[in-house]
């Protein structure tokens, strides 16, 4: 995926710039952005960047390379802005061909499992946290009975 690093920023910042849905229509991704993006793709790392400095295309730029080959999970802090970026910022990364799901805390497990299926997840940070506990809990013994893809 590090080969494809480039291309697919490259892609996900021309798709930004150029989405006729896009809610960051006409702006290029800066250097802080592409960099946060870089790190936010390598995992196991804290972003910060302060307000309007560019994180949801960052996080459009990682999302767009991980949910190329194994998905990408963006949490969120509450169900609305899951629903709000799902629906704006989503736009983008359907105009590159992915597909976009979203959970919602009122979801069942077999809205939640068809939400895992797609490229890139939407979802409050409690929902994915709750499925996964939910699909590594007792009594779950097989994979169809798992809401997360594994």
């Amino acid at each position: 995926m590090d080969n494809l690093l480039p291309r697919a920023f490259a892609a996900a910042g021309l798709a930004a710039k150029y989405c006729p849905e896009s809610p960051i229509q006409g702006n290029t991704p800066r250097n802080v952005q592409i960099f946060t993006g870089i790190l936010l793709h390598q995992g196991g790392k804290v972003v910060e960047q302060d307000t309007s400095e560019g994180k949801s295309i960052s996080i459009i730029l990682a999302a767009y390379l991980n949910g190329l080959s194994n998905g990408a999970h963006i949490m969120t802090s509450n169900d609305g802005l899951a629903r709000r970026d799902a629906g704006t910022y989503g736009k983008i990364l359907e105009y590159l061909g992915l597909n976009v799901g979203l959970l919602t805390e009122a979801g069942s497990v077999t809205d939640n499992k068809k939400a895992y299926e797609a490229d890139v997840v939407y979802g409050q940070n409690t929902t994915f946290e709750f499925d996964y506990l939910m699909d590594n809990g007792p009594g779950v013994y097989s994979k169809d009975q798992q809401a997360q893809r594994v």
